[in-house]
């Protein structure tokens, strides 16, 4: 792989994109809309069908934004995706309550029974999915949970949707929503079971696990069986399952170089959950890997030669990845890197980073900045804010900024930036969490 970008987004695609879920979405009451018995309705039969139809819709397309098509991934990128999803889902769960109520409003008094049984499951979905922390679930509990509660609630979906069907007699929407219900579970099937059982039979072995940083690992995974790694921009990252594909998935970024022919890396901090147990990984384990993902990468900007990285912690790993091919290609632009940490400990990839720095290209300058250094340290103190932007980036305004770290200081220091000027299309953030 030598990192040259062939997957940059296009304002068409992402059109047809966003035309074609629209479409799917209000696809079944376009239909029913033109049949005859759709005028026998009231206004409150018809606001109620309208309500359950694209409530269904809805929720039949959840499973194919979760399903990580790389078609979605190289338009808008998965944590974007990802997003969307969340939001539809909230979106799916006010419809769905909306409909309840316009049923119980009926002068009928008649309240079928999937529409409480869905109400009921879809308000659970939510809830789950926003406060799994509050709660006391684990990321991997939470999956669990979430999957079940979907396969629970898309029944009573189908079966509010084919109530529709059966009162308005209508073939063509019965057609409809069935091959939505056949599109929707084909998706969940290849993302919850097909994909990883493929994946099982394509496992990778971790090479190496070495200590970067106080409780931050490095590990190095390599194809087996003579086969090729797969190809990946720096700056994108993998989903990685452990205990021979069968264990907990998670998100990591790719720490190496597309450059780098001995495999590829994950720089993991043990920081809680699934992860606090990262140092117990050993060489000869083997993992399932789906990859690679994300538009964090500096290579779908060919244009921009002056770059400010911002990194927080264990957010240093896209930039690392940059850095490393950057360094690799002999790649000649301008890079501003402020990495905070605590303390001198924390700091991972020191040296190196040390090392690129004195290097011709890139023109790399580092700023440290800890919250808590020991008395002997020279460098900056406290937390990245703008005057310290400002000290060491000349007119701030026009480079292109890559933010990567814990959520609150990326949404503090990209509300900063933008108050200051700096146009927001010209922010680019990382989320670790999916």
């Amino acid at each position: 792989m030598n990192g040259k970008c062939t997957c940059g987004p296009s304002t068409g695609m992402r059109s047809v994109f966003g035309s074609a879920y629209a479409v799917l979405v209000f696809l079944p009451l376009a239909v029913i809309m033109m049949t005859s018995a759709w005028d026998r309705q009231d206004d409150h039969g018809k606001l109620t069908s309208a309500l359950v139809l694209i409530f269904y819709s809805v929720l039949t397309l959840q499973p194919v934004l979760a399903a990580r098509l790389k078609a979605l991934d190289r338009q808008f990128g998965l944590d974007i995706v990802y997003v969307f999803h969340k939001t539809m889902g909230m979106i799916a769960a006010l419809l769905q309550i909306c409909a309840l109520a316009f049923f119980l409003a009926d002068p009928s008094g008649h309240v079928p029974k999937p529409a409480w049984l869905g109400t009921l499951l879809i308000i659970m979905l939510g809830l789950s999915a926003f406060l799994y922390r509050e709660l006391g679930l684990t990321y991997e509990s939470w999956r669990r949970l979430h999957n079940v509660l979907f396969a629970a609630v898309f029944p009573a979906a189908f079966l509010q949707a084919w109530g529709i069907v059966s009162r308005m007699d209508s073939l063509p929407l019965a057609g409809i929503i069935v091959l939505q219900a056949v599109v929707a579970a084909a998706a969940y099937a290849y993302h919850r079971f097909l994909g990883p059982a493929k994946r099982r039979k394509t496992l990778y072995r971790v090479k190496s696990v070495s200590a970067e940083a106080r409780n931050v690992w490095t590990l190095t995974f390599e194809p087996r069986e003579n086969r090729e790694r797969f190809d990946f921009l720096p700056g994108q990252f993998q989903f990685v399952t452990f205990d021979q594909g069968k264990g907990e998935e998670h998100p990591f970024t790719i720490s190496s170089s597309p450059r780098d022919a001995d495999g590829h890396s994950a720089t993991i901090k043990g920081s809680g959950d699934f992860t606090k147990t990262i140092g117990m990984v050993k060489p000869g384990d083997l993992v399932g890997i789906q990859a690679a993902f994300g538009r964090f990468s500096h290579l779908l900007e060919p244009g921009e030669d002056r770059l400010v990285f911002i990194a927080g912690g264990i957010g240093i790993t896209p930039f690392m990845s940059m850095l490393r091919y950057m360094r690799d290609t002999g790649e000649d632009r301008e890079v501003l890197l402020f990495y905070a940490n605590r303390s001198e400990e924390d700091m991972a990839f020191r040296r190196e980073l040390d090392g690129i720095a004195a290097l011709a290209a890139p023109r790399l300058r580092v700023v440290h900045v800890l919250d808590a250094p020991g008395q002997e340290w020279q460098g900056e103190r406290g937390r990245i804010d703008l005057p310290l932007i400002e000290k060491y980036a000349h007119d701030f305004r026009t480079p292109l900024f890559y933010l990567c770290g814990p959520p609150p200081m990326m949404n503090a220091l990209a509300a900063m930036l933008i108050d200051a000027g700096v146009p927001a299309k010209r922010i680019r953030t990382e989320r670790f969490a999916l």
